[in-house]
């Protein structure tokens, strides 16, 4: 039972009570009677008096608890007259600007935030109380290859992408670099924030493969002119000494003098294989920039079918072929296509060795080469190192092929990978 309600029972028992009174007085005398009723009408009427004092007050802080229910804090409630009740409003009104400019400033802030998330250079994915994804802003997306409208609401182990199922593994906390398809590095850092009393997830994708790959370019470049310089600087002079030594080979015995030119000329082509092998390395990061020319992409690959058909067939291996029935017309250096198309060949052969498949495909939306064999998978322990300089799997290799592919394609701005899907086919793509 609200004060209202009291009030009201109050003064209706109280005036019964008189009229009862009054009535009984009557029958004894009518002067007091008369007193009675005129008290009686008094009473009544500062009863509703009372009535409206109360009630105009408690109406208007009803008022302003509504609109607080409402989270509605516009509304301010002007004062009665009364000092008691008119303090409290001025409390209540106080504690009104408050919230509306805390609210204010709140919004304010969170606009700011999904903005600055929004335009961030780092990939930004936040997740729910539930670890499903709740937002992911514009460079996440190009990151992971994943819309936000189709991803929204589940959860990270769920997704299909290389990178996001990196993303699952990583601990909060934690930060990890993380390296795809032997080129691609990322550094990630998975936090959290508390929202409305509950923990929500965050991770922080930031891009390092420039940072990283032109910092290894200009240590490599550094080391390998080094070395080139200081062994040009001794082969010129070696081979000197030697033709010097050779000149005197005829004053030796007859049964000497063939060992011992041998010897010399076995050292001479030592020192001329040395020195190609280092210009191979040095040639490697002083690839001359590509001169781009509109190119068909499917002749290109035509030609390198002419090129490589007798190789294939010797190892009894089928080319297919698979190109965009429109010419794929992209601005490229024809020669230096030829080098990296090549390479991924020979590659996808001797991964092979005999009996396999080897297939040449173009697409055009987005335009797209793509190279797969289906030879000896890429083991996953090295698939993140098949571009790395200087690294090889091969008992005599020396690292230079799939280097050279990667300045290429990294000179031309486009975009590769290399590495052996669920199935076993071992694809390289590139995408200009």
């Amino acid at each position: 039972m609200n004060y209202k309600t009291k009030f009201i029972l109050f003064v209706l028992l109280l005036h019964v009570t008189e009229v009862i009174l009054s009535i009984l007085v009557l029958r004894a005398n009518r002067p007091w009677f008369i007193a009675s009723e005129i008290l009686i009408l008094a009473s009544l009427i500062c009863s509703v008096y009372f009535w409206i004092t109360f009630t105009r007050p408690l109406s208007l802080i009803h008022s302003g608890i509504e609109s607080l229910k409402d989270k509605d804090f516009s509304m301010r409630l002007v004062n009665v007259g009364q000092p008691e009740l008119d303090s409290l409003i001025d409390i209540y009104n106080q504690m009104i600007d408050k919230l509306r400019q805390e609210r204010t400033l709140q919004q304010e802030q969170h606009f700011f935030l999904d903005k600055l998330i929004l335009a961030s250079p780092a990939g930004v994915i936040i997740l729910d109380y539930d670890e499903k994804i709740r937002m992911i802003n514009p460079t996440a997306e190009t990151y992971t290859g994943c819309l936000q409208e189709e991803v929204k609401g589940i959860p990270l182990a769920l997704i299909q992408s290389p990178l996001v199922h990196e993303l699952s593994e990583i601990l909060t906390g934690e930060t990890r670099v993380i390296q795809l398809s032997g080129l691609k590095k990322f550094k990630v850092h998975k936090s959290y924030f508390t929202n409305r009393g509950f923990r929500n997830i965050f991770l922080v994708i930031e891009e390092l493969t420039d940072e990283i790959y032109w910092a290894e370019h200009a240590a490599y470049e550094k080391v390998i002119r080094t070395i080139s310089h200081e062994f040009n600087n001794s082969i010129g002079p070696i081979n000197s000494i030697l033709g010097s030594l050779k000149f005197y080979s005829g004053e030796l015995t007859a049964g000497h003098r063939v060992d011992f030119e041998n010897a010399i000329d076995v050292a001479i082509d030592r020192n001329l294989v040395l020195n190609t092998f280092v210009k191979r390395y040095a040639e490697v990061f002083k690839l001359p920039q590509p001169l781009k020319e509109r190119c068909n992409v499917n002749d290109l690959m035509t030609r390198m079918e002419k090129i490589f058909y007798m190789e294939l067939q010797a190892k009894n291996i089928q080319l297919k072929t698979n190109y965009t029935e429109m010419p794929l017309m992209v601005n490229l250096d024809v020669h230096q296509m030829e080098l990296v198309v090549t390479n991924i060949v020979k590659n996808a052969i001797e991964a092979i060795e005999d009996d396999g498949v080897i297939e040449f495909e173009t697409r055009s939306a987005p335009p797209r080469l793509i190279i797969k064999n289906n030879g000896t998978p890429i083991p996953t322990q090295v698939k993140k190192q098949v571009f790395s300089p200087f690294f090889s799997t091969k008992k005599t290799g020396q690292g230079i092929g799939l280097t050279l592919v990667r300045e290429i394609l990294n000179n031309h701005s486009f975009t590769f990978s290399l590495e052996t899907n669920d199935d076993g086919i071992t694809e390289f793509w590139v995408e200009f």
